[in-house]
């Protein structure tokens, strides 16, 4: 599934981004994100095989993940790019939940 791709890359950017930082921020605000990011994927992959009703809750907590992601970022500063890995995720889980909505 693209999305959940594209969620494993993201996680992997975090996880490259926080080994640049300084050990305070690694520790801090740096954790926090790797925790975030693999959530997302996770969340995405393990609710993939699960029921419609299990998948779309699934898709909801990576959503809550996704924002927490993005929260953080900002709060860190400068960066963009990963923001917008995550505008681009967030569109497409918005456009599974409505798939799986017209599934039902």
């Amino acid at each position: 599934m693209k999305v959940i791709s594209k969620s494993e890359s993201l996680a992997r950017d975090v996880i490259k981004l926080v080994k640049t930082m300084d050990k305070l921020d690694q520790w801090t605000i740096g954790s926090q994100m790797i925790r975030s990011s693999v959530s997302i994927a996770s969340n995405l992959s393990e609710g993939s095989c699960r029921t419609k009703k299990e998948f779309r809750n699934f898709i909801r907590i990576s959503r809550g993940s996704l924002e927490e992601l993005k929260t953080q970022l900002r709060i860190f500063g400068g960066q963009d790019r990963l923001i917008s890995q995550c505008d681009e995720i967030g569109k497409m889980t918005h456009g599974l939940l409505l798939s799986l909505d017209t599934l039902t």
